[in-house]
């Protein structure tokens, strides 16, 4: 301790990020020596002093431009909401067996079946694309673009491993969610 001078304190003060890691280190550093009765007055002074930060150099988003970014997040998050009860309700109709098999319709049903078992689309594995017998139905041949299904394959998959496994249950229960809002009265589209 009788060799830290406050010259020194603050040149290594002064070596440190101007960052939080800087910070952190800074204050846990301080808050230690304080603590030393052995500490010198001048030192001890030396290590009360602020911590300078630079001045960042991210720009807030100003109060029209967040807004609009609500806005899109809100219509994306809609359209998603839809395209999850619409292909909720598909799978449950599917399940029940009152879809025409062979169908266009059926083939997006059994696919939806396999999504909602595995937490993936029927794909071959190399390369990586929709098997050929369920494209027209899913709108597409590569697994990793959103289809007809409005389900992009990695959130698929985040959906069903945050389900448990039950990808059906899981996007019928964030529907129910929104559901039980608007019964209550509440709107779920008002900004908060």
């Amino acid at each position: 301790m009788d060799r830290l001078t406050a010259a020194r304190w603050t040149a290594w003060r002064l070596s440190l990020p101007p960052s939080s890691n800087g910070y952190t280190k800074h204050s846990t550093i301080a808050g230690l020596l304080q603590m030393d009765p052995r500490l010198a007055r001048s030192v001890r002074e030396a290590t009360t002093k602020r911590f300078n930060w630079t001045p960042g150099r991210d720009q807030a988003y100003g109060p029209e431009e967040f807004q609009q970014i609500k806005l899109a997040a809100r219509r994306t998050f809609r359209a998603a909401l839809l395209r999850i009860r619409e292909s909720t309700a598909h799978l449950t109709v599917w399940r029940e067996g009152r879809i025409e098999a062979g169908s266009t319709e059926w083939l997006l049903g059994e696919a939806l079946d396999v999504l909602a078992r595995t937490g993936d689309v029927p794909v071959y594995d190399n390369p990586r694309t929709v098997r050929k017998r369920y494209r027209r139905a899913l709108v597409g041949g590569s697994a990793e673009h959103t289809w007809g299904l409005g389900v992009h394959i990695q959130v698929a998959v985040q959906w069903q491993k945050a389900s448990g496994g039950d990808w059906a249950a899981y996007a019928a229960e964030v529907s129910q969610r929104a559901n039980r809002a608007h019964q209550q009265g509440e709107d779920v589209h008002a900004s908060r």
